[in-house]
């Protein structure tokens, strides 16, 4: 996996350029699925999570009105905030570190596909860019 090597400021938060971030993306995709910078095609994100990342991929009701779509998870932790519907009540899950968890909603909605997609590559651009600041401030 292509690691990410990005600055830190004098707080340690890791800033990266727009510029950056396409070349580091370009780069991640010809190292994952070369072709797809080769003829246009759907990138497999599920496949890049998975396979590519080493994470895990987990669907979840992250709150009652959909205002988390998306997660990462750097370190294993028993408290983790979703939504039960059926209790109508927010409960605490334990997720292992390297996790991704994506809002159920989104799943359930074939409407929501496209949604899903981008929720899914937003979170693991969190994985490949920021890890070890995450992990440090866990």
């Amino acid at each position: 996996m292509i690691k990410c090597s990005c600055k830190l400021d004098t707080n340690g938060i890791p800033h990266v350029s727009k510029s950056q971030l396409e070349t580091y993306g370009e780069r991640v995709l010809r190292d994952f699925s070369p072709t797809v910078l080769l003829e246009p095609q759907p990138t497999d994100i599920d496949k890049l999570i998975t396979h590519y990342m080493g994470f895990t991929l987990e669907y979840q009701y992250l709150s009652h009105n959909q205002v988390y779509l998306g997660i990462t998870v750097f370190d294993d932790t028993n408290t983790l905030p979703v939504y039960n519907p059926e209790q109508n009540r927010a409960e605490f899950l334990s997720v292992k570190k390297n996790t991704i968890i994506i809002e159920g909603t989104l799943a359930d909605n074939p409407n929501l596909i496209h949604r899903e997609r981008f929720t899914e590559g937003h979170e693991a651009s969190h994985g490949l860019i920021h890890p070890e600041y995450y992990q440090r401030k866990g």
